[in-house]
């Protein structure tokens, strides 16, 4: 039971290479809005058209932030749709509320678009950089495997999260990926985004996560490090977002 407990927890790890407990002091505040709404078969095309629609009410009215839309393609949920604006301060928000409230882009989207979802739900993380190895081109990745995790024991996370992370520097893993923590909204706690090119760029690599770890740290702090992990999440849940461009302001 133990070792497939651990085979488990080594196949969830290894999503980071196939962005949410408290961030780590001292980092800049990189925080990002997300709005999930779940869609029924039935209103897709109705509502990808009326987001449309309202994109483009918001290019015309000058949107100070810029908005990217993902589609859920694989995993539970395949009726949701994901849109988010990272990279931002919290007086930002103050900034988008204050343009929101001069122009209704509130009323507007739930006039335009809110007829063609079941329901929206909103959550502000921010990103780990000392944990996250992000890509030379995000803007070329059009696929990110997001796992979620309901952490248990936030301090032991962190600390296994940080080894296993040092341990792939050390190890020349050389694949990207995201930390992200929650910070306001939303059940989970944190959050791990493996953004790739294409389906391929979720292959695994010749060497696995824990051969990795063994060789970086010997078999039996390598198991320890695992046991660890998982010690410290109740439950984990994963999926995949494609990024829908068409969408997207800009």
């Amino acid at each position: 039971m133990m070792k497939n407990k651990l085979t488990a927890v080594a196949t969830t790890l290894l999503l980071w290479v196939v962005a949410f407990p408290e961030a780590a002091q001292g980092q800049t505040e990189d925080i990002a809005q997300a709005y999930v709404h779940t869609v029924q078969p039935e209103m897709i095309a109705q509502f990808e058209e009326a987001v449309k629609q309202h994109v483009q009410w918001r290019k015309q009215n000058n949107d100070p932030w810029e908005w990217t839309w993902y589609q859920m393609v694989n995993g539970d949920g395949l009726g949701k749709y994901l849109v988010r604006s990272g990279n931002h301060r919290w007086a930002d928000l103050d900034v988008r509320d204050a343009w929101d409230d001069r122009v209704g882009a509130g009323p507007h989207f739930l006039a335009t678009v809110g007829p063609f979802f079941e329901s929206e739900d909103s959550s502000i993380s921010q990103l780990d950089g000392a944990l996250s190895r992000s890509p030379d081109d995000l803007s070329a990745m059009t696929l990110f495997t997001v796992t979620e995790f309901d952490v248990r024991l936030p301090g032991q996370f962190r600390e296994a999260i940080t080894k296993i992370g040092e341990g792939l520097d050390r190890g020349n893993w050389g694949r990207a990926y995201l930390w992200q923590m929650v910070a306001n909204g939303g059940t989970t706690d944190a959050t791990l985004v493996v953004p790739v090119e294409n389906w391929a760029g979720l292959a695994p690599p010749a060497k696995s996560l824990p051969m990795l770890m063994a060789e970086v740290y010997g078999e039996q702090e390598a198991n320890e490090l695992m046991q660890q992990f998982a010690s410290s999440i109740r439950s984990r849940n994963s999926y995949t977002l494609r990024v829908r461009r068409d969408l997207s302001l800009p």
